[in-house]
C-alpha cells in the first residue's frame, strides 16, 4: 500500500490562509449586506434602498444579491477557461491569485461605503456594481485557488 506524501503543518497553514480572506469576505457580505442596506425598525439606521417588492415576494436587495450570484454563475467557467490556459511564467494560477485578492476586498469595503445616506436609486446602482466587480475578481481569485 503506498504511503502518502507528507505534507509540513506549515504547507497546510499556507493552504489555509489562502482560504481564510476570500471566505471571510463572502460571509460578511452574507451575513451583513441585508442588515446593512434594509436595517430592522429597532436598529435605528437608515434603510438605504427602497422596500417595494417585486411579484410580491422579492425586494430590491434580494434582486442585486441574486443577480451578483447568476454574474457570479457566467464568469466561474470564463475564469477557470483562462486560468487553465495560461502561459504566465509564474504559473497558471499565481497571477490571477495576485490579480484577484486585493480588488476583491476593495470592492467588498466598497458596497459598505454608500453615496447617499438615505433610500436612493443612487445606491442600488452603487450596489449592483460594486457587487459585480467584487464577484469578478474574487471568481479571478477563488476559481484558480480551487483548480
Amino acid at each position: 500500500m503506498p504511503t502518502k506524501p507528507f505534507l509540513p503543518a506549515r504547507k497546510q497553514a499556507a493552504y489555509a490562509i489562502g482560504q481564510l480572506g476570500w471566505s471571510t469576505l463572502v460571509n460578511i457580505i452574507g451575513l451583513e449586506l441585508v442588515y446593512f442596506y434594509l436595517p430592522p425598525e429597532t436598529a435605528a439606521l437608515p434603510a438605504l434602498i427602497t422596500t417595494v417588492t417585486f411579484l410580491g415576494i422579492f425586494n430590491a436587495i434580494t434582486l442585486i444579491a441574486a443577480s451578483g450570484r447568476l454574474f457570479d454563475a457566467v464568469t466561474d467557467p470564463i475564469i477557470a477557461n483562462l486560468s487553465d490556459r495560461s502561459r504566465n511564467p509564474r504559473g497558471r494560477r499565481i497571477p490571477f491569485l495576485a490579480a484577484g485578492a486585493l480588488p476583491a476586498a476593495l470592492f467588498c469595503t466598497l458596497m459598505f461605503v454608500p453615496l447617499v445616506r438615505s433610500v436612493s436609486a443612487v445606491n442600488i446602482v452603487w450596489l449592483v456594481a460594486m457587487q459585480f466587480l467584487f464577484y469578478l475578481f474574487l471568481t479571478v481569485y477563488v476559481t484558480p485557488y480551487f483548480a
